[in-house]
């Protein structure tokens, strides 16, 4: 079984990638750049976040496209 890396709320932000993080009252988050959505567990209302400070201090997952994200930041780095 592959154990996911966890960000912290301030990576997510500061990197951009898209992640994903449940908080302790059940809402899933996602955000991806400047851009996020809360959805509310028990009524799946959705609510679009523009203010990071919404977020919650979580542990983060990077999505499938925020894993890409990362892995092409970091071929970058190794090619300068």
């Amino acid at each position: 079984m592959k154990r996911e890396r966890t960000f912290s709320r301030s990576d997510v932000v500061a990197k951009g990638f898209e992640a994903s993080c449940i908080a302790r009252d059940g809402a899933l988050y996602f955000w991806h750049r400047n851009f996020g959505v809360r959805i509310e567990k028990r009524s799946g209302k959705a609510t679009l976040l523009t203010d990071p400070t919404a977020l919650p201090e979580a542990r983060w997952v990077a999505t499938s496209l925020g894993a890409k994200e990362l892995e092409a930041a970091a071929a970058k780095r190794v090619k300068r």
